[in-house]
């Protein structure tokens, strides 16, 4: 993989996003989905925030399998990062103490083509995020960000380029 447009877009959001970043010095992050598509993007940007700013970031994944994710991805094996083990429905609240936590996990697009039951996919879209909600609960954090792809609106009209950001009020 070419690193020159990552790592350009990685200084990017850092010179936009610095004076915000900075809030998280020396926080505990949970991340959920961290290992997926999007996650894997999001999980290298505060991994290299944190080596460029100092700032002493300590982040916890959650993962249905950490081991085959480090194998294939073995930059992620970080002092910075603990990977956690579990699905997302009924995973065990870690000891350790979490100030922020990113909710971003998810029904994987691969379960989709693999034909998984759309019982199961919504069980662990709602049963995993009402997880999580209990963890954030316990862990008194101080803010929780749920993440979520547009596909959550469903197929967008024809005539749309792009989605509008306006695109909830749109299908209201």
């Amino acid at each position: 993989m070419n690193k020159l447009p990552l790592l350009e877009d990685l200084k990017f959001i850092i010179k936009k996003l610095k004076d915000d970043i900075y809030k998280l010095k020396n926080e505990n992050i949970f991340i959920t989905g961290g290992t997926g598509f999007f996650g894997k993007w999001f999980l290298e940007t505060l991994l290299y925030a944190n080596e460029q700013l100092n700032l002493n970031i300590h982040i916890g994944v959650l993962s249905r399998n950490p081991e085959t994710f480090k194998e294939k991805y073995p930059y992620f094996i970080n002092k910075n990062i603990t990977f956690y083990k579990g699905d997302i429905r009924d995973f065990r609240f870690p000891k350790e103490n979490f100030s922020y936590i990113i909710h971003g996990a998810s029904a994987s697009a691969e379960g989709w083509f693999r034909g998984e039951s759309q019982i199961s996919r919504l069980s662990i879209i709602t049963d995993g995020t009402k997880r999580i909600l209990d963890f954030a609960k316990e862990q008194k954090v101080k803010k929780f960000l749920y993440m979520s792809s547009g596909k959550v609106y469903g197929t967008h009209p024809l005539f749309y380029d792009k989605i509008p950001k306006n695109t909830a009020e749109i299908y209201v």
